[in-house]
């Protein structure tokens, strides 16, 4: 096992991440998060990882076995367990660390100089990519579904299953392609929201 007990970047960690993934492919073996005791350690999240809207560029979160806090070009400041998102109140480092890889954090100053920080998930994706491949699965996976339905419907009717095909077609048609565009619009939202940035 591995000892921690500096400052961890959220880069490294990353890096630790990847080459345990990496391991698992290759059948070799490199360091992974299970083999690290991070118990003494403290995390230092990339401002990528962190939302800080409007407070500074000067400023930095950082997570350790109290919680987190602050630090700024004058001092470090402990956030308050209350102050904290229930999400990460009582967690280990290596808890903290694990969500860091997949969302990220919100950081917001009181009116009496305290801090708050809560989660602000994502799936790191491509956003774009996402809403494009989610309209097309809507839109044709409802084609799929209302013109097979169609096409099965029409078959159980034997010799009449051209002339069934042609009536529900010319009925539904209009109403599957009126289906396929609202299936496209939410597929598009749903999977563009939970892959693009934030």
């Amino acid at each position: 096992m591995v000892r921690i007990n500096k400052i961890l970047s959220h880069s490294l960690l990353l890096s630790i991440l990847a080459a345990s993934s990496l391991s698992a492919v290759e059948n070799s073996h490199l360091i992974s998060l299970d083999e690290v005791d991070m118990t003494e350690a403290t995390l230092e999240f990339s401002p990528e990882a962190v939302r800080t809207d409007g407070l500074g560029e000067d400023i930095g979160l950082f997570y350790d076995k109290d919680g987190f806090f602050v630090r700024t070009s004058d001092d470090d400041v402990r956030v308050q367990r209350y102050d904290t998102d229930k999400l990460f109140r009582g967690r280990k480092v290596k808890d903290i660390a694990r969500y860091s890889t997949m969302g990220k954090f919100k950081l917001s100053k009181l009116d009496n100089g305290e801090y708050v920080v809560c989660s602000h998930g994502e799936i790191k994706g491509g956003g774009l990519l996402g809403a494009t491949v989610g309209a097309y699965v809507g839109k044709y996976g409802t084609y799929v579904v209302g013109h097979g339905g169609i096409i099965v419907a029409s078959a159980m009717t034997g010799w009449g299953c051209v002339a069934t095909f042609i009536a529900l077609e010319g009925q539904l048609a209009i109403p599957i392609e009126t289906a396929s565009n609202v299936a496209a619009l939410a597929g598009g939202i749903l999977l563009g929201a939970a892959t693009g940035p934030v």
